[in-house]
């Protein structure tokens, strides 16, 4: 196992501890080949079964992130809101209180839009995806550009993005949607 993924996994699961989120003996987190975490059962489980309870407080969310009120007061809602505030927390590095989790998931996700240009064009080139990623791209800079140019680069904004978009976070909307109460 590598040194460094098992020492933030550490790091993780003490920044658990530290903020309530208690997950079932069921659960295992280990450290995966690639670098990153899995997330394992050790036995079935059924439906209704409860493997963790995270509370709200501890929740990277437009409402408990740093940047809380700049998003507030630039009235941003939905996955931009949270984007902006998992750039911005991962921007404050230690000084972030949820740094042992942010270290854990990757700079990128493996999607079309982070391709580069000369890999969109060779692969994608006379297809539907071709005409998809050069919009979806255009619209992710044009996002960052009447949000946060001013204060993060676009490769970081793109970053937050495509990790919000990799693991779906939009499930969130569903926990979240009477906000938090921190």
């Amino acid at each position: 196992m590598d040194v460094a993924i098992s020492s933030r996994l550490r790091a993780f699961e003490s920044w658990m501890r530290k903020h309530g989120v208690v997950c079932s003996d069921v659960l295992r987190l280990d450290a995966s080949e690639a670098g990153g975490v899995n997330v394992r059962a050790l036995a079935a489980l059924r439906e209704g079964d409860v493997v963790a309870t995270i509370p709200r407080r501890a929740c990277v969310t437009p409402r408990t992130s740093g940047a809380a009120a700049a998003i507030k007061d630039a009235q941003l809602g939905g996955t931009l809101a949270l984007a902006v505030a998992v750039m911005y927390e991962r921007a404050w590095g230690a000084e972030s209180p949820w740094y042992d989790y942010l270290r854990l998931i990757p700079d990128c996700e493996p999607v079309l839009l982070v391709w580069s240009e000369d890999e969109v064009a060779r692969l994608l080139a006379g297809t539907e995806l071709d005409k998809t990623v050069k919009q979806d791209r255009e619209f992710l800079r044009e996002d960052w550009k009447n949000v946060w140019s001013h204060s993060f680069l676009l490769e970081n904004w793109v970053s937050s993005q495509m990790i919000l978009a990799w693991r779906n976070i939009l499930l969130l909307k569903v926990f979240f949607r009477q906000g938090p109460s921190v």
